[in-house]
């Protein structure tokens, strides 16, 4: 399956519950998306539903790379925010996480 764009909003504290297909399989994630206002980043926690454990905590969300290539062992594919507008290279703020990037997540690379 081609990658496949996260539905989520700019709203810290806010658990996504997804299907991904990776690796020819259907996963169900939860995300527990969180924005870290004295440093100035957002990080999540993503856990397997079907296993019912935390595969991954307090992951930096950082635009233009796969976050999950380090993890690669833990197959939950990859995952990369990309900027859907003129901004600077890492412009990830706040106000706009969902509105100027968009999420992908998709197979093992």
């Amino acid at each position: 399956m081609a990658l496949q764009i996260l539905d989520f909003r700019n709203i810290a504290n806010q658990r996504i519950n997804t299907t991904v297909e990776i690796d020819n399989k259907l996963v169900e994630l939860e995300i527990y998306l969180r924005f870290n206002r004295m440093a100035g980043y957002w990080f999540a926690d993503i856990t397997d539903k079907s296993k019912k454990e935390v595969v991954l905590a307090s992951m930096p969300i950082l635009p233009y790379q796969n976050m999950l290539e380090q993890y690669q062992y833990l197959k939950i594919g990859s995952t990369a925010v990309i900027g859907i507008s003129n901004l600077p290279f890492d412009d990830l703020t706040y106000e706009n996480f969902s509105s100027d990037f968009e999420w992908y997540w998709g197979n093992s690379i």
